[in-house]
């Protein structure tokens, strides 16, 4: 069974059963009062009749100038008198002792009740209800004192008609009650499919969001509960497709990563696994021959190695917890600038340091000397040889500017874009030649991060480039 016809169910028999429950007590308490009305007045008949009998009986023993009627006598005037009191809905019965004296009409009197009024010493009427051949009948009794005797007389009175009107009563609340059933019903069944709308669009939309669309969003309409419970599910909603996308790009990050991994490997392995071949099948290798192909295994070879190496520091550099120092400025450049002494004196380059005094870095030395060494490293694979490379460090408004610039053959908006992206190079043919897999700045990149700073690059083709580290202004009196 659905919620809302479960709704509608409990919501109907809850109005039925106050409304039977309203109207019985009402019909309960109204036949009471009429019950006890009937008992009032067949006790007032009761002891008008009484009074009625004992008035003729003196009146006649008056008349008969006699001190007392016998008792003789008295039966037979009370059973005289009885035929003139006698009415279409009453019976009367009296009994002299034990024996009844005159009864009119089949007066349905139980013995018990009978017992009980004869036997009782109290002289005010006693009543009960009794039920006889299916009418309902008040039964009064009351000791009679005629003539220094005494009798009881019994009065019956026919309430079938109370009951009747009882039974109507109850049967028109059960038809009105039906009628109500059919009206609240139909106005209830409206109001609970309105009120249940807003949960059928949240399962529809919960329903479309399991099944993959993570776009659908609810209306925030409604009661409040229900505007509050559309936000939240909203919300989930942004989160859910927002992780989902995270997720996808991450995805498709690592597919391309494993792509170009495995085509930076395949060049150099094809080569070495090509000159080791030839040197192994081949009988009458020359010395200059043998000489270059074991130059070409051991390039390549390099090749690899860097390129592992680079990898590792990469996966490394993200997971590594950071031993951080306080360190100059000018110590950190002047670090760097020794660990690629041999390489830029290879080229005849020249590295230009400026440090501006009282800059203090917080970093991992270690980690930290290896992002300018790779800093260093492009730009001078950028550059021509002879050709000078600057390594700055000053302060400006924005935080702490550490940067590597070269007059190299710069790069394009949509290369800067992607170069910090794993084996991303905007000129591949002199990136391999020169040894490079395009791992340096994605790395530099991770690095930074770890650091809490930004990785920025401005760049113009054929004019050179600037990577910046950025450190962002901190409290006051915080170590960079």
């Amino acid at each position: 069974m659905k919620l809302w016809q479960k709704v509608f169910l409990v919501s109907l028999s809850l109005i039925l059963l106050a409304i039977n429950v309203t109207a019985g007590i009402i019909l309960y308490t109204s036949h009471q009062r009429t019950v006890q009305r009937e008992q009032e007045q067949a006790a007032t008949q009761h002891q008008y009749l009484a009074a009625t009998l004992q008035n003729r009986v003196v009146y006649e023993r008056l008349s008969q100038k006699r001190p007392l009627l016998s008792a003789t006598q008295v039966d037979e005037l009370l059973d005289t008198l009885l035929v003139s009191q006698s009415t279409a809905d009453s019976g009367i019965a009296i009994w002299r002792g034990k024996a009844m004296v005159s009864q009119l009409q089949a007066a349905p009197l139980t013995d018990a009740f009978r017992t009980a009024v004869t036997k009782s010493k109290d002289s005010a009427v006693q009543m009960t209800v009794a039920t006889y051949k299916q009418r309902t009948y008040i039964l009064a009794g009351a000791p009679l004192a005629l003539e220094g005797n005494t009798y009881t007389l019994f009065t019956v009175t026919d309430i079938s008609d109370v009951y009747d009107t009882l039974e109507q009563q109850r049967q028109f609340v059960r038809v009105v009650s039906l009628v109500f059933a059919c009206l609240i019903g139909g106005v209830l069944i409206l109001f609970v499919l309105r009120l249940m709308a807003p949960l059928h669009r949240i399962h529809n939309t919960l329903h479309c969001i399991a099944d993959g669309d993570y776009s659908l969003r609810l209306p925030e309409k409604g009661g409040q509960e229900f505007r509050t419970l559309s936000r939240s599910i909203n919300q989930m909603a942004d989160a859910i497709e927002l992780h989902i996308q995270q997720a996808e790009g991450l995805a498709e990050s690592r597919k391309v990563f494993i792509d170009n991994l495995a085509h930076e490997m395949k060049t150099p392995l094809t080569s070495i696994f090509g000159f080791a071949d030839i040197l192994r099948i081949k009988r009458e290798v020359s010395d200059e021959q043998r000489q270059e192909y074991a130059g070409i295994i051991v390039d390549e070879t390099k090749r690899l190695q860097a390129l592992s190496g680079k990898l590792m520091e990469l996966v490394t550099a993200g997971n590594v917890a950071l031993d951080r120092e306080d360190i100059t400025a000018e110590n950190l450049l002047a670090d760097a600038a020794r660990a690629m002494a041999p390489l830029l004196q290879r080229r005849q380059m020249t590295l230009r340091q400026e440090a501006e005094a009282g800059i203090v870095l917080s970093v991992d030395k270690p980690l930290f000397t290896s992002l300018l060494y790779n800093l260093v490293d492009n730009a001078a694979k950028a550059s021509q040889d002879g050709q000078e490379i600057a390594l700055t460090c000053r302060r400006a408004p924005d935080g702490v500017r550490l940067a590597v610039s070269d007059h190299g053959i710069g790069m394009s908006a949509d290369s800067i874009a992607k170069v910090t992206e794993p084996f991303y190079m905007v000129d591949k043919s002199r990136s391999r030649k020169a040894g490079g897999a395009g791992l340096g700045l994605a790395l530099c990149a991770e690095i930074a991060k770890r650091h809490g700073a930004a990785l920025l690059i401005d760049s113009q083709p054929g004019e050179g480039t600037t990577v910046t580290i950025l450190f962002p202004n901190r409290e006051k009196g915080a170590a960079l």
